[in-house]
């Protein structure tokens, strides 16, 4: 994530008019969400997550910025070798005739060690923002009464 960009996102955040708790909690569910591979859905899932849980949506979408293009690759390979050492699920690449249900059962070997992975990675990455983003939140709003 570029410095510009993450000043951007926390003055976002320290601008929304809810509860530190509230504001962290909804950045820490965008993080999470981030972190998943649902590809160009992300913004999307925090959305809806979001209103299904009543949370702060604008701190939500801001934080399913968090994981960006450039950051995607490195976070989705610690997911995907997270995933591979649950699962014990180890795919070889190796090219083999083409077949719809070869390449199909390739792309779920990928995808299942990924989605746990993420999980994984997601909360490690979430749990400690919601507490950064609150303890931030907490002194910006202190200092500015």
């Amino acid at each position: 994530m570029r410095l510009k960009s993450l000043r951007k996102q926390l003055k976002g955040l320290l601008s929304l008019n809810d509860t530190p708790e509230r504001v962290a909690k909804s950045a820490a569910l965008g993080i999470f969400i981030s972190i998943t591979p649902a590809f160009g859905a992300h913004t999307f899932m925090a959305l809806g997550i979001a209103a299904l849980f009543r949370i702060n949506k604008t701190a939500a979408v801001l934080g399913s910025f968090f994981n960006n293009h450039l950051m995607a690759i490195p976070i989705y390979y610690i997911c995907y070798k997270i995933g591979i050492f649950i699962t014990g699920k180890d795919i070889n690449f190796a090219i083999k005739p083409l077949s719809f249900s070869r390449y199909l059962h390739l792309g779920l070997d990928v995808l299942i060690p990924l989605w746990i992975g993420s999980m994984i990675v997601g909360t490690a990455i979430s749990l400690p923002m919601f507490f950064i983003i609150k303890y931030i939140l907490k002194k910006y709003r202190a200092k500015k009464t």
